[in-house]
Parts: C-alpha cells; structure tokens; sequence
C-alpha cells in the first residue's frame, strides 16, 4: 500500500533511528510502534512537526501527532540543510536557537488560526503582505540560526 500509494511513514523518516513507542500493554510490559500517520510523498515538505504520544491514561495507545502547513502556501526551498555538528554542540547556540524555534512555532500557531478565519483567498493575500507569511518566516529563521556561528 506505501510504495503503490507514494505514502510515507514522517515519523518513522524522520527519526530512522530513534525508538518511541505508541502501544504499551501493561500487563505483559509490551511497547510497539503500532500507530503512524502515513503522508503522500507530494505532502512531505508541508510537515513541520511530529511527535509520538502525550502520555496520556485513558488508553493504552500514545497518538501519533504531525503538523502540516496548508497545502496553498507556497514551496519554498530545496530541502534539507545541516549544520556542522561542533556548532550543534554548543550550549549557547542550541540555547539561542531553539528559542528562535519556538517563536517561530508560536507564530506559525497564530497564523494558522488567522488564516483558517478568512473568508476569501483576498484576506489570506493581505494577511501575508510585508513577509507575513510560513515560507518567509521560515527562510528568516533559518538564515539567522545559520548566520550565528559567524557572529
């Protein structure tokens, strides 16, 4: 169904190594990675966040979570790009940077309910003059988390 349906596991390819569990049976100690959320290959660069399980009680399976912009933003980008990992491993620039990550996370949630609130592509249109828009944004974050080491 995955390759003839060009659909992707986004946790799983994202985190190839990691383990997270999203069935525990307490009874016998089983954990399984049993849940996933399946994306379109065409959908892939829209996903900006995904998470496996809260924690919660009521069930013995965690949800799988993702966050997906809307599909009419505007792509922007050749994909993926890294960082030198000695400048990963600096306290100061982790520090500053996630602090820039989740600005940015509390803008784009602030966004996203403005946009689902209009009414017309026109209101989308002004909500994202003067570089008020995901793509933008996420092009500034980048090129100031990549403009720190030099500074």
């Amino acid at each position: 169904m995955t390759t003839r349906d060009n659909l992707i596991d986004v946790w799983r390819m994202q985190n190839p190594t990691s383990k997270s569990f999203s069935f525990f049976q307490t009874s016998s100690k089983a954990m399984a990675h049993i849940d996933r959320t399946y994306v379109h290959k065409d959908l892939i660069n829209y996903v900006y966040d995904n998470e496996v399980g809260m924690e919660q009680e009521i069930s013995d399976h965690d949800p799988v979570l993702i966050k997906i912009m809307a599909k009419n933003l505007p792509y922007y980008g050749k994909g993926l790009w890294k960082l030198p990992d000695e400048i990963i491993k600096n306290k100061k620039f982790r520090k500053t940077s996630e602090e820039i990550l989740r600005s940015f996370d509390k803008w784009t949630s602030q966004y996203m309910i403005r946009e689902h609130l209009c009414e017309s592509t026109g209101e989308i249109t002004e909500l994202r003059r003067n570089g008020q828009n995901p793509q933008t944004k996420w092009k500034k974050v980048k090129e100031d988390i990549k403009e720190m080491p030099s500074k």
